[in-house]
């Protein structure tokens, strides 16, 4: 590793560490064990990466998402 800065790394520590501390203010709760904290990293990394979970039901298919909407477009 060379270095510890994160700046410019969405997945870097610093990076992680903001989220994080956004997601418990916004929430205004307190972590009560150590599988919430590693639930909350891996929110923040999904978060910093752009991921969205896409629903689907029973009668649609993922095929007939792209039709309407590539996977990096945003949802309004």
């Amino acid at each position: 590793m060379s270095g510890t800065s994160s700046a410019g790394n969405p997945l870097g520590a610093g990076s992680l560490a903001t989220l994080m501390a956004a997601s418990l203010l916004k929430a205004d709760t307190q972590l009560k064990n150590p599988y919430e904290a590693v639930a909350l990293a891996v929110h923040a990394g999904m978060i910093a990466v752009g991921f969205r979970l896409i629903g689907l039901g029973e009668d649609h298919r993922i095929g007939e998402f792209s039709k309407h909407q590539t996977p990096g477009q945003q949802m309004q």
